[in-house]
């Protein structure tokens, strides 16, 4: 199991951007992500607008999107809060 906790988006490991929107796959590199850390998308660099969160996400930890341009977040229902 995966819990992103830092995001580079330099690093081919997270999730891509494209058009300022992310999406966080059901796995990286052969193995489930499960979890999103404390502050993983906290970066002021990140210029995100929209997120879009796997089914195999069942947990966001607080503050994981602190995004200021961040205006939708789309998720399944099995994604919980911590």
């Amino acid at each position: 199991m995966v819990k992103i906790t830092d995001v580079l988006l330099s690093d081919s490991l997270y999730p891509q951007s494209v058009s300022e929107k992310c999406i966080i796959p059901s796995e990286i590199e052969g193995r489930r992500v499960t979890e999103i850390g404390y502050h993983a998308f906290a970066k002021e660099s990140l210029k995100f607008y929209y997120v879009f969160i796997s089914s195999t996400v069942i947990t966001i930890d607080g503050r994981a999107f602190s995004l200021k341009n961040l205006q939708e977040v789309a998720m399944e229902e099995s994604v919980q809060e911590s």
